[in-house]
């Protein structure tokens, strides 16, 4: 039986390592395994929303991550940690992106990171997106995204379609409606609804607090009813050490 309210809490910390030009980055999160490991985003500075969880499902994860190139620059990232609660699941990643600009203001943005988790074994998470710019405040963004692993046979999928709105100072808003499922499910499609985020800087510069909010129907098995699922969630996030100015959004 489903939870009829999710609550979510969520805490990712940041250092960039001064001595390697910033670019190797220590990083201690609590949140879902599937956002940290597999690049499923859910944050802030992704295109995807939440997966909506419940806090019981997250955990903690350590992880040391290397960045050749930052921001939306094309490059790879590599990374290794190893989640610390409900015992020890060490993963490795690495990621490609790369950007496609067709005009000023509109980009196909591609991303692939293959990855290995001892408790899934290898797999390997898709993600391609298009945006446009629509005036200086307002973007509008198209994500799909599709993830494969060994211990399963499905294509996990999602496709949401976002408005970012900007607030000036640090401070934005979102607007998502998003579609779930997986191949050969008994349920293809497991999830759908609608979420907003609020996000903006909090008295420091590298203090960030998200407030969201949700309602989805989900269903994954066929004795399962669909029924409204509400969501509210909480995010807190800082960086520490010197990070690029663009990078504190």
């Amino acid at each position: 039986r489903r939870d009829e309210f999710d609550a979510k809490v969520r805490l990712r910390a940041r250092y960039a390592l001064p001595n390697l030009k910033n670019r190797l980055r220590l990083t201690l999160g609590r949140g879902d395994e599937q956002t940290l490991v597999e690049e499923r985003p859910t944050d802030g500075q992704s295109p995807s929303p939440a997966s909506f969880r419940t806090v019981e499902d997250d955990a903690w994860l350590l992880g040391l991550g290397y960045s050749k190139q930052a921001g939306l620059e094309d490059g790879f990232d590599f990374g290794v940690g190893v989640r610390l609660s409900s015992g020890l699941d060490p993963y490795a990643k690495a990621t490609y992106r790369h950007n496609f600009i067709f005009r000023g203001d509109t980009m196909l943005r591609f991303r692939e990171t293959p990855f290995w988790r001892d408790s899934r074994g290898w797999g390997a998470t898709t993600q391609l997106s298009l945006d446009h710019l629509a005036t200086d405040r307002l973007l509008f963004r198209w994500n799909n995204i599709g993830t494969v692993a060994e211990d399963t046979e499905a294509l996990e999928w999602g496709t949401d379609v976002s408005l970012y709105q900007s607030l000036g100072q640090r401070r934005a808003i979102s607007y998502t409606a998003l579609l779930r499922g997986e191949t050969g499910a008994d349920v293809p499609v497991q999830n759908y609804g609608f979420e907003t985020r609020y996000r903006r800087n909090l008295h420091r510069k590298w203090l960030f607090l998200e407030l969201s909010a949700s309602v989805t129907w989900p269903r994954e098995e066929l004795v399962e009813e669909r029924e409204i699922n509400p969501g509210v969630g909480l995010g807190v996030e800082m960086y520490f050490g010197p990070v690029p100015d663009v990078e504190l959004r």
